[in-house]
């Protein structure tokens, strides 16, 4: 269920809540076998936002990355942190076996998902 009412905009770190979600994730023992590698920025990535919420879109893909190569003969997931201007990118790559086109094209709408029982 979604968080209701005012955002709560503070500074996060995305370095810190990135290695932080990837710790509570591991814990998992569905995913004790995937291979988690965080390549991090030299600079500090800080932002303005909400923390709760950062967190949530960061925390789902994550554990989708993670149940995408569920069944891959490799499981590896890489997390690319930088800088390039005033812009603080993350990159997540995995070795699923990807979407369809269609699949690609439905994503941002809030109501698809691509599980079977979710």
């Amino acid at each position: 269920m979604p968080r209701q009412g005012k955002l709560k905009i503070s500074g996060v770190s995305i370095n810190k809540l990135i290695v932080d979600i990837v710790k509570s994730v591991k814990v998992n023992p569905e995913f004790s076998e995937i291979s988690v590698n965080i390549n991090e920025s030299e600079e500090e990535l800080n932002l303005k936002a909400d923390p709760y919420r950062v967190k949530q879109v960061f925390l789902d893909i994550i554990t989708n990355a993670c149940e995408a190569v569920e069944e891959s003969e490799i499981k590896n997931i890489t997390i690319n942190l930088k800088k390039e201007n005033d812009s603080a990118i993350v990159e997540i790559t995995d070795t699923g076996c990807g979407n369809s086109r269609r699949k690609l094209r439905q994503t941002f709408y809030t109501i698809f998902h691509n599980k079977e029982n979710g």
